[in-house]
């Protein structure tokens, strides 16, 4: 669905834009074009039954706890990481957390945890059922309160 969107609203400034765009963006766009319109209404058939997956497992959870990505920060300049812990993967493969909630639209927010061995910062992605933004909030302060970390910052 994002590809289709993405290829649908960019298309009028790509043959301008081209030599001026990132290539990942060009390929994104790209890539999005190559799907027929008739494929949407099959995409939101398939995001409304992961909303519905998403749905049942809130039944018995409040808050869900996530990493916020798959990986540490990557290199400024760099689209996606070609490997996750030496493996190849897919362009979307680092936002394996984020995207789900993204897709189904739950409420989620990401605040700082910790930083890695090479000082890079570690988020927490704390998610929620629909429309109780008011507690992700009110997690999210706890555990800030809880677990300081605005002091913390690493020498570089």
């Amino acid at each position: 669905m994002w590809l289709i969107m993405f290829g649908y609203e960019m298309e009028p400034y790509l043959e301008e834009w081209r030599d001026k765009l990132d290539p990942s963006l060009v390929t994104w766009v790209e890539a999005g074009l190559q799907f027929p319109a008739s494929s949407l209404p099959n995409a939101m058939k398939i995001r409304s039954q992961f909303y519905q997956s998403i749905y049942e497992g809130f039944k018995n959870y409040d808050i869900l706890l996530t990493p916020s990505t798959a990986v540490p920060a990557f290199e400024s300049g760099v689209a996606y990481p070609s490997q996750i812990n030496g493996i190849n993967v897919s362009p979307t493969a680092w936002q394996a957390f984020t995207f789900p909630f993204n897709f189904t639209g739950h409420p989620a927010a990401t605040i700082p945890c910790g930083w890695t061995n090479n000082k890079l910062p570690i988020g927490l992605q704390i998610v929620g059922k629909r429309f109780q933004e008011l507690l992700i909030l009110q997690v999210s302060k706890a555990f800030e309160d809880l677990t300081p970390w605005q002091n913390k910052i690493p020498k570089l």
